[in-house]
C-alpha cells in the first residue's frame, strides 16, 4: 500500500536557495517542527532522518503482516474437517476414503463438495500436527459457542472431545 505524502505549508512550501545558510537553517527548524521533534533533543537529526525515511523510503516502515488473510469461514471449515477426519481415524476408518466421501456430491457437508480430496487430506494432517498457525485459529474457533453448536447440530460432534484438555 502506497504511503500518503504530507502536504507542506509555510516556509517548507517555498523554494530553497541552497547557498543561503540562514534560510536553510530556518527551513530545517520548520521541518523539525513539522515532524514534532524537539529542537533541543540531542538526537533530533536522527529522529528527523527516521521520520523522513519512514514517510518517503519504500519498505522502510515496520513490516506488514505477511501472508493471506484467513476468512472466518475457512477456520470453520478447518474445524469441521478436523473433527470429521479425527472421528473417522478414531473409528479405524480410512482417512482417504472419508475425504473422498466428504467431497462427493452426496457428502454429509456441502462445504466440502467439489473440493480437492488430496488437498483436504493434506490440510487435515497439517492441522493434526498442532504446530501450524491454522491449528491455533481452529482452536480459537472451537471455543466459540455458535461454532460448537453448529458442529453439534450438523455432525453430532462435541468439539471438546477432539482437543486436549488444558
Amino acid at each position: 500500500m502506497a504511503k500518503v505524502k504530507r502536504k507542506y505549508s509555510g516556509l517548507l512550501a517555498t523554494p530553497s536557495d541552497y547557498h543561503d545558510r540562514y534560510f536553510m537553517s530556518k527551513k530545517l527548524d520548520a521541518l523539525l517542527d513539522h515532524y514534532e521533534i524537539d529542537r533541543n533533543d540531542p538526537h533530533r537529526w536522527r529522529s528527523l532522518s527516521a521520520s523522513l525515511a519512514w514517510e518517503y523510503v519504500p519498505h522502510f516502515s515496520l513490516a506488514d503482516k505477511r501472508g493471506r488473510k484467513v476468512k472466518p469461514q475457512k477456520t470453520v471449515e478447518d474445524l469441521f474437517l478436523y473433527c470429521m477426519l479425527r472421528d473417522a481415524e478414531r473409528q479405524g476408518k480410512s482417512i482417504n476414503a472419508t475425504v473422498r466421501r466428504l467431497v462427493s456430491p452426496r457428502g454429509c457437508l456441502s462445504i466440502f463438495t467439489g473440493k480437492n480430496a488430496e488437498t483436504l487430506r493434506d490440510r487435515y494432517y497439517m492441522l493434526k500436527n498442532g504446530q501450524s498457525a491454522e491449528y491455533g485459529r481452529m482452536l480459537k474457533a472451537a471455543g466459540r459457542p455458535e461454532i460448537v453448536k453448529r458442529l453439534r447440530e450438523d455432525c453430532g460432534f462435541v468439539v471438546s472431545d477432539f482437543f486436549p484438555k488444558k
